[in-house]
């Protein structure tokens, strides 16, 4: 896998220790934490291959303020980002958003490999993001 540098948020600290545990094995360096308030400067500082991010049910605010603040500044916009929630509406509310960014979705539970595909799709073939959309998700607009 090279020097691919995965950053994980997720609240569920079992499902990011298996996360964690699987990339480790296939190769990859990982930065995983189940905070988010400091989610953001650890993106910044670390300038990740990819970001997998968890849109929380209880809490999709964060989320979705976490990916608003990636693709605000320069040094964290064109990271690709895979979402995952466990929250099917959530993501369904979400999708235009999410496809409009060209975030790639993945539902809880999901398979390990399902889960390495879209990795490789996304690290191999991520476009550049482009600006300038407003877009409303779970009844909050996200302006960029």
């Amino acid at each position: 896998m090279g020097n691919h540098l995965i950053v994980v948020h997720d609240a569920d600290l079992a499902i990011l220790d298996m996360i964690q545990e699987c990339l480790c094995d296939e190769g990859y360096h990982i930065a995983a934490s189940a905070a988010y308030q400091d989610a953001f400067e650890q993106i910044k500082l670390s300038r990740p291959t990819l970001a997998i991010i968890e849109l929380l049910c209880t809490n999709p605010t964060s989320g979705v303020t976490l990916l608003n603040n990636m693709r605000s500044d320069p040094l964290t916009k064109n990271i690709p980002v895979i979402v995952t929630s466990s929250d099917s509406t959530l993501l369904h509310n979400c999708e235009a958003f999410l496809s409009a960014q060209d975030y790639a979705m993945l539902q809880k539970p999901f398979d390990i490999d399902d889960l390495f595909t879209i990795m490789d799709r996304m690290i191999h073939t991520h476009a550049p993001f482009e600006t300038g959309l407003a877009i409303e998700c779970g009844g909050s607009e996200i302006c960029y």
